[in-house]
């Protein structure tokens, strides 16, 4: 599986911009947070971040939507939403998946929205 994400910056009060995945075999997700459409970017991210982002450079983008394409090959699922409907989105598309495990730099951004957090010592801040 193949990970990628942006966030507004590398600290702990980081917020997610974009998150995609893909499988080995073409299965994808990406998201886009529309929370993000109010955070205040540093310079770098707005030049070389946000042009290549598919929604939130779109000025009437302000209605949240998911879409879910199937076909015999692959599956792909765009979210643009908030953080809590993006983790849920996303738990439903590893749920497809016998066994997942996952090492995030910044898991504390969205790990405490994921309802059976599998954390032995989750450092989550409550949201």
């Amino acid at each position: 599986m193949f990970f990628d994400s942006e966030f507004t910056a590398l600290t702990q009060s980081a917020r997610l911009l974009s998150l995609a995945l893909v499988d080995e075999n073409g299965r994808t997700f990406y998201a886009e947070c529309i929370e993000a459409k109010t955070y205040t970017l540093d310079p770098w991210l707005q030049q070389h971040v946000l042009p290549h982002m598919q929604w939130l450079t779109q000025p009437d983008s302000q209605a949240t939507f998911r879409h879910d394409a199937h076909s015999t090959a692959q599956q792909s699922t765009w979210v643009f939403d908030t953080e809590p409907h993006i983790a849920t989105a996303l738990t439903e598309w590893l749920s497809v998946y016998n066994d997942i495990e996952m090492w995030l730099i910044a898991r504390h951004t969205i790990g405490c929205y994921f309802a059976n957090c599998l954390a032995v010592h989750c450092t989550c801040p409550p949201r």
